[in-house]
């Protein structure tokens, strides 16, 4: 199912997400004050084949959100791609924050109970 999604997306994801869609396939948990929802990969492939910002942001995959307005993505434009947050109806990469690095250190910092970035040079 990872290798049919990637397919249709048109973009490899790196091993460690790969790692957590075999394990876990998706997730909806609170991160101390951080709620955070990671899309199965079903939903990964339906809401991005969906949703309008890959005519604009062919490089911008979604794999979940805050639960709210935001979605947490991976900016393709780099290898390995980053993890950013999004609005979920933004078609410009000017209003990408950078989260991580990486989905290992993305996660990492959840289960620290870190906070999300709400604006891009945040710590």
């Amino acid at each position: 199912m990872i290798d049919a999604a990637e397919n249709r997306l048109g973009q490899q994801f790196p091993e460690d997400y790969r790692t957590f869609l075999k394990s876990e396939n998706g997730l909806a948990k609170w991160f101390g004050d951080v709620y955070l929802s990671l899309y199965t990969i079903e939903q990964v492939v339906e809401l991005n084949e969906i949703h309008e910002h890959l005519a604009y942001q062919p490089e911008l995959i979604h794999i979940g959100s805050d639960g709210g307005g935001e979605a947490i993505a991976f900016d393709f434009r780099q290898d390995p791609p980053s993890v950013i947050l999004v609005n979920l109806v933004s078609t410009d990469w000017s209003e990408a924050i950078l989260q991580a690095e990486s989905f290992t250190e993305f996660m990492d910092q959840r289960r620290l109970g870190e906070e999300l970035r709400w604006r891009r040079g945040d710590p």
